[in-house]
């Protein structure tokens, strides 16, 4: 079975394959500078268990935060899913899926494939865990010389926070000029429209990662 599939329009991830062969696929250690690699280690090291469950058994499982690692990396890359409901095959965003997961089983929607979205020149890519227990995903397009940030992607989970896009902060950060200064006033700002709100911990967390990511 074919895991892996690069077409103009993205990457595509076979839903049946188990994770542990996509955590072994080159085309996957090599993409978004090695976001999802990192994102599939993380839920390994989580829940050993993990390794042998397919990507669409992943994606419809909602019991618990041992899938949270993946689906952060995968909002923040805009993944997409391909199903077959019915005699239509559908194409919904990552986000819709989730939200509608309970009344989509697989049964009733086998999943297909996941793609990627092509990524844009100047993209730059974060995974981090923070203090164990929380994780995050971070990508902005960074110009080369006039330091403008376009697609912002940040999300974040935790055992108590289901993967949640930092909607606030990206709206921030879209289109402007990077600076120290605009990172901790978009931070600052953000913070206030998020619930439940980001710890200390995942503020700090989030600042340093998109420190790394400007320079």
């Amino acid at each position: 079975m074919t895991i892996t599939f690069e077409q103009p329009d993205g990457l595509y991830l076979s839903t049946g394959a188990a994770l542990a062969r996509l955590l072994e696929a080159e085309a996957v250690q090599a993409f978004a500078g090695g976001l999802l690699h990192a994102a599939l280690t993380t839920t390994f090291n989580l829940q050993p268990s993990t390794f042998n469950l397919s990507l669409a058994e992943t994606l419809h499982h909602s019991g618990g935060p041992e899938s949270y690692p993946l689906l952060t990396a995968l909002l923040t890359l805009d993944a997409e899913v391909h199903a077959q409901v019915g005699e239509d095959r559908r194409v919904l965003p990552l986000s819709g899926f989730l939200s509608y997961r309970a009344s989509l089983p697989p049964e009733r929607a086998p999943l297909q494939a996941l793609r990627l979205p092509p990524l844009n020149p100047g993209g730059r890519y974060q995974f981090a865990v923070i203090e164990g227990e929380s994780w995050l995903a971070a990508r902005l397009d960074l110009h080369e010389k006039l330091r403008v940030a376009g697609h912002v992607r940040l999300t974040i989970s935790s055992p108590t926070r289901s993967p949640q896009r930092l909607q606030s902060i990206e709206d921030r950060l879209d289109r402007q000029v990077m600076s120290q200064a605009v990172l901790e006033t978009a931070l600052v700002a953000g913070t206030t429209d998020i619930t439940p709100p980001l710890t200390q911990a995942e503020q700090t967390a989030l600042l340093a990662a998109l420190n790394q990511l400007i320079q």
